[in-house]
């Protein structure tokens, strides 16, 4: 039931864009699994489209960040504004008041301004002038960087940033028939994205994620691939608990979406990638050298793949 979900949805966003199938997937399983998720590749290449198309295709409102040098925290959350009609103070609402938020470029927006989303990000809250306001449940971010012009007015975000985010995803790069299917659709009209689901289904999913069975061996494979990143070279320290949280969860959703009651070995394979990836800490020597992506693999294929 729930695969038959996913590909509704991978055909509604196929409407307004081509080729995107496996990277509408992990959103979905980042979506169920309570992650947010770092879309990061060239410009022109559809990362705020898609961000938005996944919203409508989930039925969920919608805010966008877009990220400026003079961005502030209160821009993202919200602030106190005297109200002369009552003789108070009245909080007015930030875009992080949506079920999903795009904050594009966000390596553009200042560390103070990128800060302002760590609250929110990490326990679906925010604090403005000493009150806590909770977001809309579920709250999922989109965010966008591009990896080029990166010394031209951007912030690198921080480790710790980047570790809130369950994934990073580049956009796949399309075929030449997929570049002709694309030009050919964009020749008239583009049919808007509609809503598969809804609120009330996606927090019922997100529920049954939690209930997936993750066998031991398979938690064991899980334990000893986040100490295998740890035990190459070119890092300084092992993929954090935080990340071990979070390949498990995405795992989980990655087996409920293919309509099955427990984790196989296969899913942590093929998401170690996008969820340990961007949040290993590479030595001084290994930084420019080095891709993050391939000490994972080193590390998966240092390890024995336990039987289903």
């Amino acid at each position: 039931m729930t695969e038959q979900l996913t590909t509704q949805m991978k055909r509604e966003i196929q409407q307004k864009l081509i080729g995107k199938d496996e990277t509408v997937e992990l959103l979905w399983i980042s979506l169920l699994a309570e992650g947010h998720v770092l879309l990061d590749d060239l410009p022109g290449t559809g990362k705020s489209e898609l961000a938005s198309a996944f919203a409508a295709a989930i039925g969920a409102t919608s805010g966008r960040i877009q990220g400026t040098s003079d961005v502030t925290p209160a821009d993202i959350t919200g602030f106190d504004y005297f109200n002369k009609q009552t003789g108070a103070f009245t909080f007015r609402p930030g875009p992080v008041f949506h079920h999903v938020l795009l904050a594009d470029e966000i390596n553009r927006a200042s560390p103070r301004a990128q800060a302002g989303l760590l609250e929110a990000m990490a326990e679906k809250q925010v604090t403005v002038e000493g009150t806590t306001h909770a977001l809309t449940d579920p709250f999922f971010v989109i965010a966008t960087q591009n990896p080029v012009d990166v010394q031209q007015g951007t912030f690198k975000l921080p480790q710790a940033q980047l570790d809130r985010f369950m994934m990073k995803l580049p956009m796949k790069t399309l075929r030449f028939d997929e570049k002709r299917a694309m030009l050919e659709q964009h020749r008239g009209p583009v049919r808007p994205v509609t809503a598969v689901t809804s609120m009330e289904e996606i927090r019922t999913l997100r529920d049954k994620v939690r209930h997936v069975e993750v066998h031991e061996d398979v938690e064991t494979y899980l334990l000893q691939l986040i100490e295998a990143t740890g035990t190459v070279e070119e890092t300084l320290f092992e993929a954090s608990p935080r990340a071990a949280v979070a390949l498990l969860r995405a795992a989980q959703a990655r087996a409920l979406i293919q309509d099955r009651r427990y984790v196989k070995p296969e899913d942590i394979v093929m998401l170690a990638e996008p969820v340990l990836a961007h949040r290993l800490i590479l030595n001084s020597r290994a930084v420019l050298t080095t891709d993050p992506k391939d000490v994972v693999q080193h590390a998966l294929d240092s390890l024995s793949v336990p039987a289903d």
